[in-house]
């Protein structure tokens, strides 16, 4: 009985080892070059582990432990090629820090509400973007040890000295300087840092609308933002040039614009969007993208370029997060229309 018990587990565990080692071989010299290993790739690939959970204690009951130790290296071997497991390491470069850049929209929120958000972030340097006098006081109640400063209508909280700051007062409007420059001393060094806003015409033209009515508003749209247009180049252009000019620890960090017009029917609803970004990308460039993300993401993107939102001598910076997987969950969604 027991010598039949021996034979089992040996044919067991021989073609557990055949297994495991095949299949990480496909992945690793095939990749999803050929559709089966595709398939392969998109299964539960942990699950292949599951037998050792049983084959090892009785491997080690039984006294067979080099088979045990077969099983250990085919794991190993396993988990680094197939799974993507990886070891920690002592990282042997310079520190690092956080650091968080808000428009609070000077200080709607409150300063409760501020330093609150503030220390449960709690990032080592905090700019304020059109930060106002109960936007600065948030910092100073959030970080009571730290260096706070406040210039013109930006506000910087850092836990390392600042030891310079500046704007660009010549490129000033009534809202104030479109970014701030500050030095501070890390433990790696000094970093320059920009803090940046710049001006918009969507507040004039909002406040033309409410106290001048649609025709008034209309009327001075045009002039509004064809300045605004001219006036926003020039300063992106004026930080460029100090970014570049200031050495290679440099960091941009301010507004950035979100676009609410492509929710459409809702999360994971797909629709026409989704369906032609996914079959063009598809078509022309070989890329899958997923019916609920990047499909979505794309669609949209498509339809700014077609409504000529971006100039043709701008580069677009698209970020494929992946979710290829999804594309079967939403099979009949795709293939029926």
């Amino acid at each position: 009985m027991r010598r039949r018990l021996s034979v089992a587990l040996r044919a067991a565990t021989l073609v557990h080892l055949l297994v495991l080692l095949v299949a990480t071989a496909l992945v690793v010299f095939a990749g999803d070059l050929y559709w089966p290993v595709a398939i392969l790739m998109l299964l539960p690939l942990p699950a292949l582990a599951v037998p050792a959970a049983l084959l090892v204690p009785v491997l080690a009951l039984v006294r067979l432990w080099r088979w045990v130790m077969a099983e250990a290296i085919a794991l190993a071997v396993t988990a680094i090629f197939l799974l993507g497991a990886n070891v920690a390491v002592p990282d042997p470069g310079p520190p690092t820090f956080r650091i968080l850049a808000w428009n609070v929209h000077f200080g709607d929120a409150g300063v409760d509400a501020f330093a609150r958000e503030l220390r449960a972030v709690a990032p080592d340097v905090a700019l304020f973007e059109a930060t106002n006098h109960d936007a600065h006081n948030a910092l100073l109640a959030a970080f009571p040890g730290f260096h706070v400063e406040r210039l013109a209508s930006y506000s910087i909280a850092s836990r390392f000295p600042i030891t310079d700051r500046g704007v660009p007062w010549e490129l000033a409007t009534r809202s104030g300087p479109p970014y701030a420059r500050f030095t501070v001393d890390t433990p790696s060094g000094p970093v320059k840092i920009f803090a940046v806003h710049p001006v918009s015409q969507r507040g004039a033209f909002y406040q033309t609308f409410r106290h001048g009515g649609l025709r008034r508003a209309f009327k001075v749209a045009h002039d509004l933002f064809a300045d605004d247009y001219d006036r926003r180049r020039n300063e992106l252009s004026s930080l460029a040039r100090e970014a570049a000019a200031a050495g290679p620890r440099v960091l941009v960090a301010g507004d950035f614009n979100v676009v609410y017009d492509y929710i459409g029917g809702g999360y994971g609803v797909v629709g026409d969007l989704e369906r032609e970004a996914i079959r063009l990308l598809a078509s022309r460039q070989g890329i899958v993208l997923d019916p609920v993300y990047t499909g979505r993401a794309m669609g949209a993107l498509l339809d700014l370029i077609r409504k000529k939102v971006f100039r043709s001598d701008e580069t677009v910076l698209f970020w494929h997060t992946g979710g290829a997987p999804a594309l079967f969950a939403y099979a009949k969604d795709l293939i029926l229309h």
